[in-house]
């Protein structure tokens, strides 16, 4: 049994945390703030999207953001900045937007977060069905609110065999199994849908939070307002970490502190092209549930998730680079306008509880797993972006048989800490 320090108390670290301690490690987990998912994990858009986990990168992204310029609704928008680093993962994304690059990282994504949805109801068996969360397994719901993309979609089920995990509707179909749709259809706001339907949906950080909590009923220790500022080490092997409430020694340690890692990684001579984007959630109360969708949903049109997650409905998206820290109402407001355009009268869009959050990003869509060649026994699971909820279970269980030295599930050259950070390359 080794001593293990996890950096980071969001979604990704906690079940890092967690899958180390199954594994028979002593585990402590270090978050810099007061309280557990309190950032990035904080209010995210609540899916695990196994059907829709494909990078943003894509080759219609290029002029769809120029197209986008100005709106307030924009999905994506762009602040350059004099930043060698910002300039250096704009090269690489953009390389990512062809279709040969999206394709092998769709695949890639996929398989991981299948693996990934595994791996958390493996971990939802194993805690009982007391252990809720707002959870939904009633699978994500895609809306195509364009009658070109909806076309092709159309044509492309009918010339595949459909996955029973995945099926086409039409509007009137759509309405029919959920009239919580009804007025969305009604209005033409909604030219065709696509249902995973495996796929789930769920608070992350109640999720995390409850976690963290069974984690420390089992023998793991949480140290938060435990900000880390180094590592400590010698012959090139880690030996602990220093942080603002002093020095805390480990056998290994694992980064897992989204934005932050970056930072930390610069203190070892690595650089990692992780870049904080930045994305808005709208949480309001419902006050008809029979106008509340059973699925979650991804507005296709305005890349917007929306969740149901008890008595509250969340609308999450957009994508900022280069943005300060500041909540934008305009974009927030922009969100919430579109969410009870989907679903009038179904809450009160008047109480509202605005958020903002910084993913951390790869350009290509993958995360970063893996031991750090500069300091031995210090690993990575970071780099998650968009897919951190989705793909967090899965990473966690991956990192720890990587430690263990076992065999892991899933070919891990997509997700080295020194690759190509382009689809496909591995490098």
């Amino acid at each position: 049994m080794s001593r293990v320090i996890v950096i980071g108390g969001g979604i990704v670290g906690v079940t890092s945390a967690w899958a180390l301690l199954n594994d028979g490690h002593e585990v402590t987990l270090l978050e810099a703030e007061q309280n557990i998912a309190g950032q990035t994990s904080f209010a995210n858009g609540g899916q695990i999207a196994v059907s829709d986990s494909a990078p943003w990168a894509a080759p219609s992204v290029p002029f769809k953001v120029m197209r986008w310029l100005g709106r307030k609704d924009a999905p994506f928008r762009l602040r350059p900045r004099l930043d060698t680093a910002q300039w250096r993962w704009l090269y690489l994304f953009l390389l990512n937007c062809r279709g040969q690059a999206l394709s092998a990282g769709t695949e890639r994504n996929l398989h991981l977060a299948t693996y990934s949805l595994s791996c958390l109801q493996q971990t939802r068996s194993k805690l009982g069905n007391d252990f809720s969360y707002d959870d939904s397994q009633a699978g994500i719901v895609r809306l195509i609110g364009n009658q070109k993309e909806a076309d092709a979609a159309r044509e492309y089920f009918a010339k595949h065999h459909q996955d029973e995990k995945i099926i086409w509707m039409e509007p009137s179909e759509l309405a029919a199994k959920d009239t919580a749709f009804e007025p969305a259809v009604k209005r033409n706001l909604i030219a065709g849908a696509v249902m995973g339907v495996t796929d789930e949906s769920g608070d992350a950080r109640i999720f995390a939070t409850k976690l963290a909590t069974e984690f420390e009923n089992r023998g793991g220790e949480i140290r938060t307002n435990c900000r880390v500022t180094d590592f400590i080490s010698q012959n090139g092997y880690v030996q602990g970490v220093t942080t603002e409430q002093g020095d805390i020694s480990a056998d290994r340690v694992v980064l897992s502190s989204g934005v932050a890692s970056k930072a930390l990684a610069k203190k070892i001579g690595i650089t990692i092209p992780v870049l904080p984007i930045k994305g808005y959630s709208v949480t309001v109360p419902i006050i008809d549930e029979s106008r509340v969708p059973i699925s979650s949903c991804t507005d296709l049109k305005h890349r917007l998730v929306i969740s149901r997650l008890g008595m509250r409905l969340r609308v999450a998206g957009f994508a900022e680079i280069g943005s300060d820290k500041a909540c934008d109402a305009g974009r927030a407001a922009a969100a919430r306008d579109r969410l009870e355009a989907l679903f009038p009268d179904a809450a009160d869009y008047q109480s509202f509880d605005n958020w903002m959050g910084f993913r951390p990003m790869t350009p290509d869509g993958a995360p970063i797993i893996g031991e750090a060649e500069t300091l031995r026994n210090l690993w990575f699971n970071t780099g998650h972006g968009t897919l951190g909820w989705t793909l967090s279970h899965g990473t966690a269980q991956l990192l720890t048989d990587m430690m263990a030295g076992r065999k892991t599930a899933l070919d891990m050259k997509p997700y080295k800490i020194k690759r190509s950070y382009v689809s496909g390359i591995f490098g």
